[in-house]
């Protein structure tokens, strides 16, 4: 029974061969874990002030932040959102207060509305605008300072009427 006590005794040197790469991977995984708490931690406390050495690898995290902020603004307002002033939070700009602190959400100004109208619609026309937001139809450089009564339908050819004679009158 040499045969079997030599694959016995393989086995279990296999085993723990095995078992110690395991370990030696989980250990370099913690390691790794930890110089990424140390750089993340260092990179908060000396943000303002690298030291020479590192001067270059903070820029590039600086400049990492800032792009990210600037993708996360483009993804809020593809989505149609707005950034709670408190906490950071994104929010729909319809909502009151934020959901994640209670923050009161500015509204934004409304359009400066110019006292001009279109001339084929009647519409408020805002200021700067060069089309109307209603009908489309393109602002003239002179518009429409009083709102026009009634909307301008566009014109069609008149009709015809035909005139009919008065019966006689009887005498």
């Amino acid at each position: 029974m040499p045969f079997l006590e030599e694959l016995s005794r393989r086995m279990n040197s296999s085993m723990d061969l095995s078992r110690l790469q395991s370990a030696v991977n989980e250990e370099e995984r913690v390691r790794q874990n930890l110089y990424w708490a140390i750089g993340e931690q260092y990179a908060a406390l000396h943000k303002n002030d690298p030291e020479e050495a590192l001067a270059g690898l903070m820029a590039e995290v600086q400049a990492s932040f800032k792009r990210t902020e600037e993708y996360h603004g483009m993804i809020r307002t593809m989505k149609g959102l707005v950034q709670c002033p408190k906490c950071g939070a994104d929010v729909d700009p319809n909502m009151m207060f934020c959901m994640h602190c209670g923050s009161p959400i500015p509204r934004p100004e409304p359009p400066k509305v110019t006292g001009k109208f279109c001339v084929q619609c009647g519409a408020a026309l805002t200021e700067g605008a060069k089309f109307c937001f209603k009908c489309g139809y393109p602002v003239p450089q002179e518009a429409v300072q009083a709102a026009p009564a009634e909307p301008q339908p566009a014109e069609a050819p008149a009709a015809e009427v035909p005139v009919q004679e008065a019966p006689p009158a009887e005498e």
